[in-house]
């Protein structure tokens, strides 16, 4: 369920970038489709790589309450999620994932 709701939040965001020509997000929207390909034809499928992956996601919904209050607060929870999520969490995602598969 996970990979088919982002597979569409990726697919929207890609004409979404396309119509406003925003480059980088519309590389990010690639890059996340590219990424769940490879969760769905993979041996990572079994691990479940592509729910557990998307945790990183997280941190976007504070990322958007910022960008819209520009408070300090809001910027202060921003800042702490991403760094839970993408500062601590990821390499740990990533080396679960790599022990899993040398298993």
């Amino acid at each position: 369920i996970v990979l088919c709701w982002t597979a569409g939040f990726f697919f929207a965001d890609l004409i979404d970038c396309s119509v406003r020509r925003d480059t980088m997000f519309f590389v990010h929207a690639i890059v996340g489709l590219a990424l769940l390909y490879s969760c769905w034809n993979s041996p990572f499928y079994a691990q479940r790589a592509g729910s557990r992956g998307f945790f990183v996601e997280l941190s976007s919904p504070f990322y958007h309450a910022w960008k819209t209050s520009k408070t300090k607060t809001k910027f202060r929870l921003f800042c702490f999620s991403f760094f839970l999520c993408r500062i601590v969490y990821t390499p740990i995602f990533l080396n679960k994932m790599n022990v899993t598969q040398n298993s």
